[in-house]
């Protein structure tokens, strides 16, 4: 809950600049709407992936599986906590928010034939409806195995959106690192309308033995639907106030 009018304010701003960049949110907060021919709940994320008891470092046991309505192929989750002889050392790295990430391009994620992605396209996904991706953080570091420590690099590679099957837009991004160590990841945001009412959201990345990609705090809203004039209950049970709608919810798996 947010107390202070500063707190209040800028509540304001986040609802204000996501309503520009994606216009099926310009009349209504979120919520129960009009969505086209059916009628849907929208709950906004921040996929940090803290809450997960994963192991330190680099670990084959570290599986995201589905997080918060996303269903996460090709990556691994990381913690940036002391490792064990046999995992990637992350300690010279910063993360957006401690102790987890979820990363691609290390060894775990080479040997897996799936290209990087996330998307709403699993069975039972209560977010029939797609979501929408505003940001997230974002840094690429040395793979070099187990028993290493990874460091900061620079990289680009290539993030896809699609709808249906098609490619509805995409964005190259580069990680410029400020220092081999201890540097902090770079936000990438997605202001395209085209980022919009997606349902897979696909990276494309170099197949380098010597380079891997984490990313952190995932930032998104999801779009539960049903047809116009259905009973079926949607997700949200009840209204939400206008602090508790703006906040991450997390679905238990």
């Amino acid at each position: 809950m947010i107390a202070s009018p500063a707190g209040l304010v800028l509540v304001g701003f986040i609802f204000v600049s996501t309503a520009i960049v994606c216009t099926e949110a310009t009349k209504s907060r979120p919520g129960i709407k009009p969505f086209g021919p059916k009628a849907c709940a929208s709950t906004r994320y921040n996929a940090n992936f803290d809450d997960r008891d994963w192991l330190p470092g680099q670990y084959v046991a570290n599986t995201i599986g589905t997080y918060e309505e996303l269903a996460w192929q090709g990556f691994a989750g990381f913690n940036a906590n002391t490792t064990t002889a046999t995992s990637t050392s992350l300690a010279p790295l910063v993360l957006e928010s401690y102790p987890n990430a979820v990363g691609t391009g290390f060894e775990l994620t080479l040997l897996s034939p799936q290209i990087p992605q996330f998307s709403t396209i699993y069975s039972n996904s209560p977010a029939v409806g797609g979501f929408n991706l505003h940001s997230f953080y974002f840094s690429c570091v040395e793979n070099l195995g187990t028993e290493f420590t990874a460091y900061a690099t620079p990289c680009e590679f290539t993030v896809q959106a699609f709808k249906d099957g098609k490619q509805v837009s995409q964005k190259k991004l580069t990680y410029k690192p400020k220092m081999l160590i201890r540097s902090p990841m770079a936000l990438a945001t997605f202001a395209s309308p085209d980022f919009c009412n997606i349902d897979t959201v696909k990276f494309l990345v170099p197949k380098q033995l010597t380079k891997a990609i984490l990313i952190d705090n995932v930032d998104y809203t999801t779009h539960t639907c049903k047809k116009a004039g259905s009973k079926r209950s949607l997700m949200s049970p009840k209204p939400l106030d206008q602090d508790e709608e703006l906040l991450p919810r997390r679905v238990v798996i």
